[in-house]
């Protein structure tokens, strides 16, 4: 499994950085550096585990879409599995 530092600004609702890890010890370390670098800002930083970029995206996804590209891949998927039923 990677960890995936995500720092997130609130004030613009955009990703501003993502860095993956492979040590777990390494990303807490980056986690606790930017956690105090963030105090005081509209910044919010997360430490996330998961296999993929791709699957944080999928469970995540407020951290890298608008609701509006939320909303839009979420139907474009069931849209594609209402295809293969038919």
């Amino acid at each position: 499994m990677k960890h995936f530092l995500l720092e997130y600004d609130r004030a613009t609702q955009k990703l501003v950085g993502i860095t993956a890890f492979d040590d777990m010890g390494e990303a807490i370390a980056a986690y606790g550096s930017r956690e105090r670098e963030a105090l005081g800002t509209s910044h919010e930083v997360v430490l996330l585990g998961s296999e993929s970029e791709d699957d944080l995206r999928e469970t995540h996804g407020r951290y890298f879409y608008t609701v509006g590209g939320m909303f839009e891949r979420g139907f474009n998927r069931s849209m594609e599995r209402l295809s293969t039923l038919a």
